[in-house]
This record gives structure tokens, sequence and C-alpha cells, in this order.
């Protein structure tokens, strides 16, 4: 009991010694509330690591979807062009069909021979909106690629669905739209 009055006492009058005791305590502290720190961040370490993981995994799966959407653009492509150019031999149209890339326009499908053109687009589903992207494309090329057409200009529309809005604009501009299965607007007769 002696030496906790001598410490009460040595507070009370010591300045010196109690800013000592006072900076142990609140050393004590501060080197907790470091270590509950050094905790919590090593467990938010260990989170990122967790997540740098999955981020990992999610970057491959992205990049093996991007590969097979490449591949199935790429294959409807191929078909498109096989379909509309075996629908044209069929009505005595010849024409080699593939992609036309300009410096400024892109045309999945394409293909011209004596006074005949063909300029396409292909689409999983067709909208309002992709055949206001052929009519666009058909502009340019009038505009700044004349050459790249010719008396007479077949567009058309490969889909695998088209809505009813799409199939009567298309109808109204005179664009051929077709599946590999049947023939959703018949193929015009009249020029372009």
């Amino acid at each position: 009991m002696e030496l906790k009055e001598r410490l009460f006492k040595l507070l009370e009058e010591d300045r010196e010694f109690r800013l000592a005791v006072a900076g142990m305590l609140g050393f004590r502290d501060i080197m907790e509330r470091l270590e509950e720190h050094d905790r919590k961040f090593n467990e938010i370490l260990e989170e990122i690591r967790e997540i740098r993981e999955e981020l990992k995994a999610h970057r491959e799966i992205l990049r093996e979807h991007s590969i097979l959407l490449h591949r199935y653009i790429t294959t409807m492509e191929e078909e498109a062009h096989e379909v509309i150019a075996y629908r044209l031999r069929e009505r005595g149209i010849l024409v080699e069909l593939s992609i036309l890339t300009l410096p400024d326009l892109e045309v999945n499908v394409y293909g011209a021979s004596d006074d005949v053109c063909v300029v396409g687009e292909t689409a999983v589903r067709l909208g309002r909106k992709k055949v206001e992207e052929l009519e666009e494309k058909l502009r340019i090329l009038r505009s700044r690629y004349p050459s790249f057409l010719r008396r007479r200009v077949i567009p058309v529309l490969y889909v695998m669905r088209a809505t009813d809005e799409a199939i009567r604009r298309a109808r109204d501009r005179g664009i051929w739209v077709l599946t590999a299965s049947k023939e959703l607007v018949s193929l015009p007769s009249r020029s372009i």
C-alpha cells in the first residue's frame, strides 16, 4: 500500500513524473491502436488479393467471351455471304461477296460485278436502327466512294430475327431482308 501512496504523491507533486506516466499510458493506447490498424490493414490486403484473383478470373472469362463473339460474328458473316450469294445465283446474278473495309466505313456484305453490286449488313436482331445504319452506309458510299457502286445496287440485311417495324421500314426503302431459311422482304426488282 505504501508504494501506491508514493505513486499517487509523485503524480500529484512531480510534474515530470506525471507527464512520463501519462506518456507511457498514451503510448500503450497508441501501440494497441497501431496493432488494431495493422490487423485491419492485413485483412484489407487479403481482401485485395482475393479481389485481384477474382478480377483475373473475370478477365479470362471476358477474353474467352470476346473470342467466342468474334468467332460467332465471323461465322454469321460467312454464312450471310454464302446464303446471299446462293439466293442471287438462283436469280442469275453472280457476285462474290466479302467484307468491304474503307478508311471510314466497313460493310459486312459487299460484292460487285458488271452492273450489279450488293451492299449489306448482318445482325442477330434487326431493328429500325440497323435499317437506318445500312441506309447511312449507302449514303456514304454514294457520296465518298461512288466507284464501289454499280448501276444496280442491291441493299440487303441478313438477320436471325427481325421486328415488324424493321421489316416494314426495309420494305418501304427497297431493302432485301433474309434469314438462312427465308426472305422476310423480297428482293426488290428496281435499281436503287
